[in-house]
Parts: C-alpha cells; structure tokens; sequence
C-alpha cells in the first residue's frame, strides 16, 4: 500500500517588523511594528559569467561561475503611522503639543486665503495689528481643521495689511521629508501559513536598506498603498554561522 504524501504548500500572512542594528548587526531598541502590509516578497537573483568555447564555430557555453548573489525585497504597506512616514520619505517625526498662539502675523489679501502657522483646535480672534481692530465673519472664515483663512473679496481691510491672529493650536505630528540618513536595519516577518494549517512562520533579514517610497498617493477614491523597495545585504556578521546564513533565514515551527 502506498503511503500518503503530504503536501506542503504556502500562503502567507502576518506581521512585519524592523529594529535598528548595533556595531555586531544585532537588532536594537526593539521591534517595531509597520502595520497592515499587503504584501512582502524577495527576489534572489545571481550574476553569472559565461565561456563560450571557440573551436566547435557554434560558440557554445562551456563553463560558467557566479559572480554577484542579491536578494532584493519588495513591500507594500496601507497605514500612515509615524513608523511608516519616516521610512517613506526618510523621514524624521516629532509631536508638538497645543499652546496658545497671540499675535500670529499674516498677511490678508481680499479675495484670496491665508494659512495659519499650526492647525488649530479654536480660534479667538483676528486683529489688525496692536489689537485695536477686531474683524468678524463678515471679513473672513477659518478652517478649523487645517487652519485655512478665506478673506472676503470686500473685507474692512486694505489688500496687503499685517493681520494678527489669536488662536488655540492643536496638538500636531510633523514629519519631515529627506531629514534623516538611511541606515541598514533587521527586518523580520512574523506570519502564519494558511496554506499548511495556520503553521507559524518567521523570516529574519538581517540587513536590509530600503528606499523611500516610489510614490506617495495623496488624493484617493480608495485606501493608499505605500510600496517600498530596498535590498538584503550580505552580512559578515551571521555569514559562518550555519543557523543564520549571510542574508536571511526562514523559519518554520514544527
């Protein structure tokens, strides 16, 4: 009778995680979570060198070595969380707290619009310069949720005025574009198989440096994808060790 062959087949979800490296490639300052990816994949390709022979006049493929591995990774990420933002553009994310705002100088042009310098929580008051002036709704509105300012095209000031305005800034998080280095990080997945019966899965990659983003979607009829791509780079410092390999390892519980 013949035995029954189990197949092992794989679909993967899960998890993606990243942690900044110490000087001997170990994660540091702990794992932190990307959210919600659609997908991870990596690629390994190799770059040969070919001989081709020259006595048979067909020019054929006698010997051939490996010159270059590469493993290049590919993720695509929908959450815009602080973590994320900063891989995105290179960024480098800060909180500031609400304050109150006096005398915030602008200018007013009749017809046109203003920004405020923080995106308000309330908004008191708009002056002419030195307070003795206070205009009303008749001469503009705000935006309280990004801090716009409309004038009216008849407003009871003249084009070009100083305006002062008087307003509770909201707390805000600011992330900066091209601010910060990129740098070699460990990556790690931690998945399930549903392929094989939910059977947890974890892959370790242990210096990976990613790109920013190929392109950031901004207006939308649907949620944003983020796609990141970057690379696994050999690493010295797991490469003789035969439980980690030089670039990544998978592992699979039994």
């Amino acid at each position: 009778m013949a035995l029954e062959t189990v197949a092992e087949y794989y679909s993967g979800q899960g998890s993606v995680n990243y942690s900044e490296r110490d000087s001997l490639g170990k994660p540091v300052g702990g794992l932190i979570d990307l959210g919600n990816c659609s997908k991870l994949e990596t690629k390994i390709t190799v770059e040969r060198v070919e001989h081709n022979e020259s006595q048979t006049g067909r020019g054929a493929v006698d010997a051939t070595f490996e010159k270059a591995q590469k493993v290049e990774i590919n993720a695509t990420f929908d959450e815009f969380k602080r973590e994320n933002l900063d891989l995105y553009v290179y960024g480098q994310s800060q909180e500031l707290v609400g304050a109150t705002v006096t005398g915030e100088e602008i200018i007013g042009h009749l017809g046109k619009k203003a920004a405020l310098a923080r995106m308000p929580a309330s908004f008191s008051s708009l002056t002419n310069v030195g307070g003795a002036t206070t205009y009303d709704e008749t001469d503009y509105s705000v935006d309280l949720n990004t801090g716009l300012i409309s004038f009216a095209p008849d407003a009871s000031f003249t084009d070009g005025d100083t305006l002062e305005a008087n307003y509770q800034a909201a707390a805000e998080r600011i992330t900066t574009a091209f601010t910060k280095l990129n740098t070699y990080r460990w990556l790690r997945f931690d998945g399930l198989n549903r392929g094989s019966d939910n059977v947890p899965v974890v892959i370790e990659i242990y210096k990976a440096r990613f790109d920013p983003a190929e392109m950031m979607d901004l207006i939308n009829e649907e949620f944003a994808e983020y796609n990141l791509n970057g690379t696994a780079l050999y690493d010295r410092c797991y490469a003789d060790n035969s439980l980690y390999g030089g670039f990544m390892r998978i592992r699979v519980k039994r």
